[in-house]
């Protein structure tokens, strides 16, 4: 599942349109395909008929010990639930 597109500056923006990270861009030959996210947060993208991978930026991440103690406010947003008190 992608929850994420480029606008038309060619900015990662979430589905609603709202910027991912701080104004990560990616280099027009390159399409969606090409985009990869690491599992620690880093973007990076191959432009077409290129080989190697350009850093375009950084993603950051949060791990959630209770996923259930959480609420979609959003589509891409969510809120601590109160009955779960607060986390550490």
């Amino acid at each position: 599942m992608t929850a994420w597109k480029l606008d038309s500056d060619r900015r990662m923006v979430t589905t609603d349109g709202y910027l991912l990270a701080d104004g990560i861009t990616i280099g027009q030959e390159c399409t969606a395909g090409l985009i990869t996210i690491s599992g620690d947060g880093r973007v990076s993208y191959r432009e077409a008929g290129q080989n190697q991978q350009q850093e375009a930026g950084q993603i950051t991440l949060a791990r959630f010990v209770n996923p259930a103690g959480l609420s979609v406010r959003r589509q891409e947003s969510l809120r601590r639930l109160r009955c779960i008190g607060r986390g550490d």
